[in-house]
């Protein structure tokens, strides 16, 4: 039904990172924004959005913390059911922490395959 070129396209930033932005808000979409996806492209600061993450990942942010990540490097989507956004707000960095562990955990080297000095569950 929808092409994968379009999919590809809108899980890609689609606003340029160098853009001024028009007004203020707390949602800055430069360099990280797709068709309704926010990706894991570098931002108007430099870094990426969730730098603990493989640059492929992009996530759909929805009302009261509800967010789903897709990581097609690790052929994984994660789902995030809120109801507490007025609790609690979960920032890019919080997002990119976790999803480094998940990385982390899934990518976990045995002791054989460590380089010389590497400590188990240390990169």
């Amino acid at each position: 039904m929808i092409s994968s070129s379009w999919v590809d396209a809108a899980t890609k930033p689609q606003v340029r990172a160098t853009l001024e932005l028009g007004h203020a808000s707390s949602a800055d979409g430069r360099g990280v924004y797709g068709y309704n996806w926010w990706a894991n492209g570098t931002g108007a600061g430099g870094k990426r959005k969730w730098p603990g993450a493989p640059a492929g990942t992009y996530s759909a942010s929805g009302y009261n913390n509800n967010d789903m990540f897709v990581v097609p490097e690790w052929k994984m989507v994660i789902v995030r059911l809120g109801l507490d956004q007025g609790e609690r707000a979960i920032s890019d960095s919080v997002y990119s922490s976790f999803l480094e562990k998940v990385g982390f955990a899934i990518t976990d080297l045995t002791a054989s395959e460590k380089p010389d000095g590497v400590a188990s569950g240390s990169r």
